[in-house]
C-alpha cells in the first residue's frame, strides 16, 4: 500500500482502476477530481488495483469537495473488513481532519485510526414505470425542460448561486459532454425559468447535484414539479435516484418533504472522520476556512 502525492499518480492506470472497479462511479475518475478539487493525492494498493483518492482541502484538511457524494475506497474485488481498515490507516497522520463520505463498499462498523459514522440522504428506485407511480404532479401551471449550460449558469448566478460555481461549470460542461449530466428546468407557461435541477448520471445512480429555485417563487409546487420531472424523465429504468436533504435550499438537494411525498426512502452512507486538532484550535479552522 503506497501513499502517492497528485504528480506522481499515473492517470492512465488510475482510470483503468476506477472503470474496472466493482463499485466504480464518476467521483473516482482522475478528470473528475482534478476539476473538483484544486490538490488530490491517492493510497494505492496492488500496482492500482484498489485505490482511494484524498482531496486535500489545505495542508491539514481532507474533506469531500463541493457537489461530490462520496468517494472511498474503488476496488477490483471485495475487500475485507482489515484491508478497508489499512487504508484508512494509511492516511498520514499529518492531515489534522479527515472527514470523508464513502461508497458502499467502505460501510465498516470501526476503524483503529478514527470512527466511522453514518449519515443519511433519500433515494428513490426508479424501476417502476412512470404512469404507476403514486406521486405525479398534476398541474398544468408549470412547464419542465430540460436546458443547456449557458441557461443554467444565468439562472445560478440571478438567483446567487456561488458556490464554486467556476469550478463547478467546469464540471458541468464535462459531464454533459460524456454523457453523464443532464439540467432539468421547471418554467411558468410564458417559458421563463423558476426553477433548476443538475443531475449527475453514473452507471445506475442519478444524483441531484444541485437545486436552484427562483427566489421570488419558491413554493412547494414548484418544487415538487421539478423533483416529478426527473422522475418521469428516468422512470422505467434501472436507476436509483439520490438527493442529499437540503431543508434550507443551499444547493445540495430538495427539501425532505418534497423527497418523502415523491417515495424516497432514507439511505445511510458511512463516514470516515478523523479529528486530531484540540477543540479550540479545529473551531478556529472551521471558522477561518467555512468548512
Amino acid at each position: 500500500m503506497q501513499y502517492l502525492t497528485n504528480e506522481n499518480i499515473d492517470r492512465k492506470k488510475w482510470d483503468n482502476a476506477i472503470s474496472n472497479a466493482v463499485n466504480n462511479d464518476i467521483f473516482g475518475y482522475s478528470w473528475f477530481l482534478d476539476i473538483i478539487c484544486q490538490n488530490w493525492d491517492a493510497i494505492i494498493d496492488d500496482d492500482y488495483k484498489n485505490v482511494l483518492p484524498i482531496t486535500i482541502i489545505n495542508k491539514n484538511f481532507v474533506l469531500n469537495p463541493p457537489f461530490v457524494f462520496w468517494t472511498g475506497i474503488f476496488c477490483n474485488e471485495l475487500l475485507s473488513q482489515s484491508k478497508i481498515v489499512d487504508f484508512f490507516n494509511a492516511i498520514p497522520n499529518s492531515f489534522k481532519t479527515v472527514n470523508i463520505a464513502l461508497n458502499k463498499i467502505c460501510d465498516i462498523n470501526n476503524v483503529e485510526n478514527g470512527r466511522i459514522n453514518q449519515k443519511k440522504m433519500m433515494q428513490i428506485d426508479l424501476i417502476q414505470p412512470f404512469e404507476k407511480r403514486e406521486f405525479h404532479i398534476k398541474t398544468s401551471d408549470y412547464k419542465t425542460f430540460s436546458i443547456n449550460i449557458k441557461q443554467t449558469l444565468a439562472f445560478f448566478i440571478v438567483n446567487n448561486f456561488v458556490l464554486g460555481l467556476g469550478k463547478y461549470a467546469k464540471l458541468i460542461n464535462e459531464l454533459i459532454q460524456r454523457g453523464k449530466c443532464m439540467v432539468f428546468a421547471t418554467t411558468d407557461l410564458e417559458r421563463k425559468i423558476l426553477a433548476t435541477a443538475v443531475v449527475f448520471i453514473s452507471n445506475n445512480s442519478l444524483f441531484i447535484s444541485s437545486v436552484c429555485i427562483d427566489k421570488k417563487s419558491d413554493n412547494e409546487i414548484l418544487r415538487a414539479k421539478l423533483l416529478d420531472s426527473i422522475i418521469e424523465y428516468f422512470s422505467g429504468k434501472n436507476f436509483v435516484l439520490y438527493s442529499k436533504i437540503d431543508n434550507e435550499n443551499a444547493y445540495e438537494g430538495f427539501d425532505s418533504k418534497t423527497l418523502i411525498n415523491a417515495g424516497a426512502e432514507e439511505y445511510y452512507y458511512p463516514f470516515f472522520i478523523r479529528n486530531t486538532f484540540s477543540i479550540k484550535t479545529l473551531f478556529s479552522k472551521i471558522n477561518k476556512f467555512g468548512t
